[in-house]
């Protein structure tokens, strides 16, 4: 199932047979086009070829169409599903997850939303994921839904993402929702008397993701001193 010759250039010796079954073994459930170079020391090239026939085969699954990150099916079968929120985090580090998933998580709604609205800042080119309905917010909502105390952080929030309150994600949805967002009539709607029933808060205000929002605030991007992150693009990464 998948055994591929790997040209010269690829650094895996001459006419050397490399099993593709081995190398998807030895990465995670999410991988970027830079880590499976960095891996199997492939060239851009190679690896972007590579990663078509194993999208072809079934063996991996693009995470969006010019995304360069991919899901690892043969030892992830549920990658996509349980790690979806993990890729979007990982294209966009501003990421928060707002809308209907919200307030299913915390028990408003009783129907699973088959779409996942995701707030980020806006980019000149916006990276398309599938099964996440990506919405543009300024920096200024933000900082509103940070001073209103309305973001949860990792290990508050029930995602693998920053998160709305259910009562901040209600708001928004009124204010901000479109017609690509599933709105819950409000029959529909379990309001708790409690609002803040189920919500679970560890870090102090006027943080962004554990990062100073004045720093944040200043560069639009985390303070110096910030481990980078990978988004795994290149340059020239357009057709993989």
């Amino acid at each position: 199932m998948g055994i591929h010759t790997i040209p010269d250039d690829a650094g895996t010796g001459p006419g050397r047979r490399v099993s593709s079954v081995a190398r998807l073994r030895e990465l995670p459930a999410v991988f970027s086009l830079s880590e499976l170079c960095r891996l199997h020391e492939m060239p851009v090239e190679v690896a972007k070829v590579w990663v078509k026939r194993m999208a072809r085969s079934g063996l991996i699954q693009f995470v969006g169409p010019r995304a360069a990150m991919y899901f690892n099916l043969l030892r992830f079968p549920n990658s996509p599903q349980d790690n979806l929120l993990e890729a979007v985090g990982r294209v966009y580090p501003d990421a928060v997850v707002l809308g209907a998933h919200v307030l299913h998580a915390y028990g408003w709604v009783t129907q699973i939303p088959q779409i996942v609205d995701v707030a980020v800042t806006p980019r000149r080119s916006m990276m398309a994921i599938n099964g996440v309905h990506l919405c543009p917010r300024p920096r200024s909502w933000y900082r509103e839904q940070q001073d209103a105390g309305a973001i949860l952080r990792y290990g508050e929030s029930p995602f693998a993402l920053d998160s709305l309150t259910p009562m901040a994600a209600l708001q928004d949805l009124r204010a901000h929702g479109t017609g690509d967002m599933w709105i819950p009539d409000p029959d529909d709607l379990y309001i708790p008397e409690n609002v803040e029933e189920g919500v679970i808060r560890h870090e102090p205000a006027g943080q962004v993701g554990g990062l100073d929002q004045e720093a944040f605030d200043r560069s639009g991007s985390p303070p110096d001193g910030t481990p980078p992150q990978d988004n795994g693009f290149f340059t020239d990464d357009d057709s993989a």
